[in-house]
């Protein structure tokens, strides 16, 4: 059920609604005139997505889909709207099927699947009725096109077959006036690049086939046709305006109507077909125009095929010709030959009138030349020389094509005839390289094609191998000619030694290499000048001008300076004019200059000059340069030999000297060998100074000297050795004792000899008497070892002038062998002493080594030492019987070791817990930097480990050492000691409980009337039983700590409300004693997550004892505050206070400290241990701190936010944290 119901088909090409169909309520509408598709519509949404749209409620819905509303009805009624497409056999929407409602949801999705099924089967019936109305229409049309194609089928089958382009114009011609009943029929070929048409064929025989030609440009056929590549009709051509010009012409053939058809190929018109009908009207219908397209379109393509066919013709001709100057070319080597083949082949293959090659240098000058007419004759070169045009191709390195140069008004003409209309000019390109042209020109007007430029590319580049080939052929022979020449050349400037002779065989053989006009060979002096040595050519002699600035820039020379390669100037009058105006040189044009280097050195340059500009190239500088190395080598060998000569002179005169000092100096050196030898063989320091005096004397040829050594305890000067002539050698050890200033102290300070000629003109000198009033002259070298001034070796004579250089030098060198032998003797009397001495300290220590290993091995405690690998060094007999490892499988072995020990599974799981305990504490002790204390549980077993780091005195770790306590037996007495207090807490609990039962029983009276006495007893009895009691709780709740049973109920706790409470319940205790008890709480005090019960305890158990120790009219103090996140409470009292000693104990079970109230107050000695133990098990902490006869205060700390303890296996490793100290 819906309220309207609306069909609607679409032209999707024109996106327009051709028909519409709709019923509202009843009420039907027809729509058939087309309407265009209105945007953002519905029917708009659906034809472009083709899905179908459920609009639940349309003015909110279709803002979804950007839907602007054009419903059939009103439009403001419309609540709902469904609408599916109408879809093609290829899934494209040609329509729209659609419901629309007023009310809210009147449809769902099972109305789209409604309509979608109802839309299908109308597609398919609007479908099938267009397709019967197409199908009658086409079978009218196929029987009138049946005879039109017999038509064409007659004209396909004899232009399938037609290679003859001239009969096929003509049947083309007679077809289509037979077909059209045409009485006159004409065919024309365009000429594009000529702008013309030629007729090519008629149907009636006027003369026009050949001669009769149409302008194309301005043609209105030739527009029409180009333009719209269709048939031109045109009725009653006479009258029509844009046939105005031959209007004459139609009026005398008696021509109606005319019908231009064109021929078409490839999309371009390259003809066309003209039907002309004399006097009647319509002559020409559709179907003859489609007929005559259709024959046109088969013709034009055959006329391709006969053109392509006789294209193929001229291809194999040409390739042929390609092909066999390939051959050829690929068999020549002589350039002349291949240019002319070249020439040759170009003028075949294209038929023109002129060929010419030409190549050129890098100048533009013309090096080969071949050239040839169609009649035989010869072309001179120099009409192609400096051509502009050539000179243009090769610039561009692409080829310049003239269809008529007379167009031009014979500006691009060709200079070599006139009479040449058209060319062209492909380069001749060597490796991308343009080294000559090749010229092709025809005395007619002509469009040079793209074909036959290729086919010119090709012809060139074939060549271009060909002259490669042949200019490497020439070069290779040159090169070989130049080798040889080379070799000659070598061959001479080896021949001669003398510089003269060298240099003219240079200058005479530098023109068998590269060619000169003059020359001349210039050598470099001192950088600044060249000297011209030998000169050839010059017509005004160079000998009165031979120096030459080297750095002079109005000269090319200092170019050559600065490259240190050949540098080629191609005109001098041009680039250096001023040097150029000399009249010695103005003959010079083209000038090169040759550098002459021998390794890296320059020697100078060789020039080479020309009367013909830009004469040099680059080749002959490279061989000028090969032939000037040989000529540096030899000019350089020539300077050497005759250096060489002045040497040998000098020389024999040197060897004489030299042979004179060596014998003097041999002298010195056996003198030094003999004393060398002498001290080795002694390490006693008095017998090597008495040698070394007396060899020195006698080697230096004199009888005065003495030996002078640094005591090295006392740092004095001492006589070792004195040798005189008249008492001779004496060994001695007086002290030296001269003033300051003088020549030996001098000598040790500074560290050098000294030779003194006359020692009355030194000031140095110090005369004492009768001992040196004799001496004149005087030496004196230091003993130096390493530096150090030993002493000093002293001679004198009573000549002047006595010692020489060479005596001081031959002194030195027995000073040197002397101070090592006095160092060595030192040395090995130095060792000998540490040798005793340790020796003496080694036996000590042995001793000491006893001693400690007795101490260690007397130790309960087992001990052991590992270094820094964890090598065990020491391990002594307690630790064998702690461990039950022996010392043989530990000693030396590393730690690890123990983790293999153990004969069965059992003892080498012992051995693994125990090397994992022992490593743990290893680690600790070195990241701890410090002692760590640890407990080992073994099977039966428990092992009490202290590990330490082990130092040296200056601080550095060598090792760490452990020492091992077997306590299995104190923690099983331990542990029997907390299961007996268990016990007998437990038995004392019973009785007790009946023992205060009956005394309250009896002291109320149930067993009868007491008196004051019996009630006195009875209050005794009970006091003594609450003391006992609070004991067994107290003992009760000490076993209950030390066996973990002991759980916190925590909740949140208002401190502040638990100390007033407290503090409460004492009021009485405190007021009967008149104390000043003062609470001091901060007023933003948080509350703690804590065991109400227990910080109750804690806090009773400190007020109270505070109360008990502090005498009457004392004073309390209650604190509470916040630190970080833990809360505070000090509790601090003005009582008799704790003496400072025992102050550590306080919080030990069953310690009482002593003081006057001890015994008045009295106790048990575990509330204390008992309130640190709930603190603790909070997470807290608690201390104490007491001035005796002052006060004590006590604190504790619970941290607010309460965090349960770790695990066990935490705990454990915790607790060997904590212990570490």
């Amino acid at each position: 059920h819906t309220d309207a119901l609306m069909l609607l088909v679409t032209d999707p090409e024109a996106y327009t609604v051709n028909r519409i169909i709709a019923v509202d309520r009843g009420q039907l509408f027809l729509l058939d005139t087309p309407q265009p598709i209105a945007p953002r519509s519905y029917t708009d949404v659906i034809m472009r997505t083709g899905k179908p749209i459920l609009l639940r409620n349309a003015p909110d819905d279709q803002e979804t889909y950007g839907i602007v509303a054009n419903l059939v009805g009103s439009d403001d009624q419309v609540i709902s709207w469904v609408g599916v497409p109408l879809l093609n056999t290829s899934g494209q929407p040609f329509g729209m099927l659609s419901m629309q409602g007023y009310t809210v949801g009147a449809y769902d999705l099972r109305d789209i699947d409604f309509l979608t099924n109802v839309a299908n089967q109308i597609s398919l019936n609007i479908q099938n009725a267009s397709l019967f109305a197409q199908t009658e229409q086409q079978i009218k049309q196929l029987a009138a096109e049946t005879e039109r194609l017999e038509q064409i089928n007659r004209v396909s089958s004899w232009t399938s077959e037609m290679l003859d382009v001239n009969e096929l114009f003509h049947r083309t011609v007679v077809e289509m006036a037979r077909v059209t009943n045409a009485d006159q029929a004409r065919l024309m070929m365009f000429d594009r690049g000529r702008g013309i048409g030629i007729c090519q064929a008629e149907l009636k025989h006027t003369g026009a086939v050949g001669r009769l030609t149409i302008p194309l440009n301005g043609n209105p056929a030739v527009a029409w046709i180009d333009e719209r590549h269709t048939s031109m009709l045109v009725p009653n051509a006479v009258d029509d305006p844009r046939f105005e010009p031959i209007h004459v012409i139609l009026r005398k053939e008696n021509i109606r109507d005319i019908l231009v058809v064109p021929l078409i190929v490839k999309d371009e018109v390259i003809g066309s077909v003209g039907l002309d009908a004399q006097a009647r009207e319509h002559s020409f219908s559709e179907r003859d125009i489609a007929t005559c397209e259709t024959i046109a379109n088969q013709v034009a393509t055959a006329i391709e095929n006969a053109r392509l066919w006789k294209a193929t013709q001229q291809s194999v001709h040409e390739l042929t010709l390609l092909y066999d100057l390939s051959v050829s070319l690929t068999t020549m080597l002589d350039l002349d030959e291949i240019l002319a083949t070249l020439a040759s082949a170009a003028l075949e293959i294209q038929r023109a009138d002129l060929s010419a090659v030409v190549l050129l240098d890098t100048h533009g000058a013309i090096t080969e030349f071949a050239g040839l007419t169609q009649t035989g004759g010869d072309v001179a070169p120099d009409t192609f020389e400096r051509s502009d045009l050539i000179q243009q191709v090769m610039s561009e390195s692409k080829a310049l094509v003239v269809n008529d140069c007379w167009e031009d008004d014979g500006t691009r003409c060709l200079d070599v005839d006139e009479a040449l209309r058209s060319y062209i000019i492909v380069p001749v390109m060597i490796k991308s390289q343009p080294v000559g042209a090749l010229i092709i020109a025809a005395y007619q007007a002509r469009t040079w094609s793209d074909r036959e430029q290729s086919l010119l590319t090709i012809l060139t580049g074939q060549a271009a191998s060909a002259i490669e080939n042949a200019h490497l052929f020439k070069s290779e022979q040159e090169k070989r000619q130049l080798a040889d020449t080379l070799r000659e050349v070598a061959l001479s400037l080896t021949s001669t030694l003398d510089l003269a002779e060298v240099l003219e065989i240079i200058l005479g053989q530098l023109r068998r290499v590269v060619y000169y006009d003059s020359t001349s060979v210039q050598l470099l002096r001192d950088d600044d000048q060249f000297e011209i040595i030998s000169a050839r050519g010059f017509e005004a002699p160079v000998t009165d001008d031979l120096l030459i600035p080297a750095k002079d820039p109005a000269r090319p020379n200092s170019r050559v300076i600065a490259a240190r390669r050949p540098v080629i100037v191609d005109d001098m009058a041009v680039e250096y004019p001023v040097f150029h105006d000399s009249e010695r040189v103005m003959h010079i044009r083209a000038w090169m200059g040759v550098p002459l280097i021998h390794g890296t050195q320059l020697l100078g340059m060789i020039t080479l000059d020309s009367r013909q500009p830009h004469f040099y190239t680059e080749d002959m500088a490279d061989l000028a340069l090969t032939f000037a190395t040989q000529a540096a080598q030899a000019i350089e060998h020539a300077r050497l030999f005759e250096q060489i000569r002045g040497f040998n002179v000098a020389l024999e005169q040197m060897v004489a000297d030299r042979t004179a000092a060596l014998t003097a100096e041999k002298e010195r050196l056996e003198a030094v060998h003999t004393i060398t030898t002498t001290l080795t063989a002694s390490l006693d320091i008095d017998e090597i100074v008495i040698k070394t005096l007396e060899l020195a004397a006698n080697a230096v040829g004199v009888r005065r000297g003495s030996v002078l050594l640094r005591d090295s305890i006392s740092d004095v000067l001492l006589y070792r050795a004195v040798l005189t002539e008249s008492e001779g050698l004496i060994s001695t050890a007086e002290p030296f004792n001269l003033p300051p200033g003088n020549v030996v102290q001098w000598t040790l300070e500074n560290q050098q000899g000294v030779c003194i000629e006359d020692v009355r003109k030194d000031s140095r000198w110090i005369d004492i008497g009768q001992h040196t009033a004799e001496i004149r002259s005087f030496l004196a070298v230091p003993l130096l070892a390493a530096d150090v001034p030993l002493g000093v070796l002293m001679l004198n004579s009573n000549q002047e002038g006595y010692f020489g250089e060479e005596h001081f030098r031959l002194l030195s060198t027995i000073a040197s062998e002397v101070a090592i032998a006095v160092h060595n003797a030192e040395l090995y009397n130095f060792i000998n002493e540490q040798a005793t001495r340790l020796a003496e300290l080694l036996q000590l220590q042995r001793e000491e080594t006893g001693k400690n290993r007795a101490i260690l091995e007397s130790v309960a405690e087992g001990v052991l030492v590992l270094d820094e690998q964890d090598t065990v060094l020491l391990y002594n007999r307690a630790a064998t019987e702690v461990l039950q490892i022996s010392e043989e499988a530990m000693i030396g072995r590393s730690l690890d070791r123990i983790a293999q020990y153990g004969s069965d599974p059992e003892e080498r799981q012992r051995a693994l817990l125990l090397y994992d305990a022992l490593a743990e504490g290893v680690t600790g002790a070195r990241r701890l930097h410090g002692p760590v204390h640890t407990q080992v549980e073994l099977r039966g077993q428990t092992i009490d480990a202290t590990f330490a780091p082990v130092t040296t005195p200056d601080g550095e770790r060598i090792g760490v050492a452990a020492v091992l306590r077997d306590i299995t037996r104190e923690i099983e007495s331990d542990k029997a000691k907390r299961e007996f207090i268990s016990t007998v807490s437990h038995e004392l609990r019973t009785p007790l409980t009946s023992v205060k039962g009956y005394v309250d029983l009896l002291m109320l009276g149930t067993a009868g009337q007491i008196n004051d006495m019996q009630k006195s007893f009875l209050q005794v009895v009970k006091s003594n039983a609450d003391r006992l009691n609070a004991l067994v709780e107290d003992l009760l709740e000490i076993s209950r700590l030390e066996n973990g049973k002991v759980t916190l109920n925590v909740k949140t706790v208002n401190v502040p409300d638990l100390i007033n409470d407290i503090v409460a319940s004492l009021r009485t205790e405190t007021e009967r004693k008149r104390m000043q008890l003062t609470i001091e709480i901060q007023p933003t005090l948080p509350t703690i997550e804590a065991d109400n019960k227990r910080i109750s305890q804690v806090l009773t158990n400190l007020i109270s004892n505070a109360h008990k120790y502090t005498r009457e009219e004392g004073r309390i103090t209650i604190r509470a505050f916040q630190s970080g996140d833990l809360v505070q409470v000090d509790v601090v009292d003005t009582g008799v206070g704790i003496p400072p000693q025992e102050l550590p104990k306080m919080f030990s079970r069953f310690f009482r400290a002593n003081n006057s109230l001890k015994d008045e107050v009295g106790g048990t000695g575990l509330g204390l241990s008992i309130a640190k133990s709930f603190v603790e098990l909070h997470g807290g902490d608690m201390w104490v701190t007491s001035e005796l006869d002052v006060g004590s205060t006590f604190s504790f700390t619970v941290p607010i936010e309460y965090r349960p303890p770790p695990r066990d296996e935490d705990t454990t490793a915790m607790n060997e944290v904590m212990h570490a100290s």
